[in-house]
């Protein structure tokens, strides 16, 4: 393909980089009927996208880590610090989901959902996710499934919903 670029053959395109993104915005515009050259300096996906999982999220963990920082005890001395921390946290969080919707409906081509389980296998949790103590007690309090319901209604339903599954449907879903 070097000889391709070194013949002076025009391109409608040049990609640099050959990773997940260059991978992709080179698919898509070959699909587009654009003619596209691709260079990477290594090998294709060798790099930073190697070791990337590839996975649109939406932040379910900065969410969490957000909820821990703004109810911790510490918020207490300063709460409209706290709070203008968590509104932060909640502006990005949203960002995220417009843009994995966004990826979702302009390339159904390219993606797919697969689906992540949480195994909840005991009543309480130590050490206690976050290292937030009252998180120990997420699952029989009904904490976590609650905190995946607002999760869901957050995203729009866009993505298959969360589900409790039992641990005799654990071998069943892989």
């Amino acid at each position: 393909q070097l000889k391709r670029l070194a013949s002076g053959e025009e391109f409608d395109v040049l990609v640099v980089g050959g990773g997940a993104t260059g991978a992709g915005v080179a698919l898509e515009a070959q699909l587009r009927g654009l003619k596209v050259a691709c260079v990477e300096q290594e090998d294709f996906a060798s790099g930073t996208s190697s070791k990337s999982t590839k996975l649109l999220w939406a932040g379910s963990r900065y969410l969490v880590k957000g909820l821990v920082k703004l109810f911790s005890p510490s918020s207490i001395m300063s709460p409209a610090t706290a709070w203008n921390d968590f509104m932060g946290t909640w502006h990005m969080v949203l960002g995220c989901f417009r843009e994995r919707t966004y990826m979702l409906t302009m390339n159904p081509h390219i993606t797919n959902w697969v689906p992540i389980a949480v195994p909840l296998d005991k009543w309480i949790i130590w050490p206690p996710p976050f290292d937030y103590p009252p998180a120990a007690l997420g699952p029989c309090t009904g904490l976590f499934v609650i905190f995946f319901k607002f999760y869901d209604l957050l995203g729009k339903y866009v993505a298959p919903n969360s589900f409790v599954m039992s641990s005799e449907m654990k071998y069943v879903a892989v």
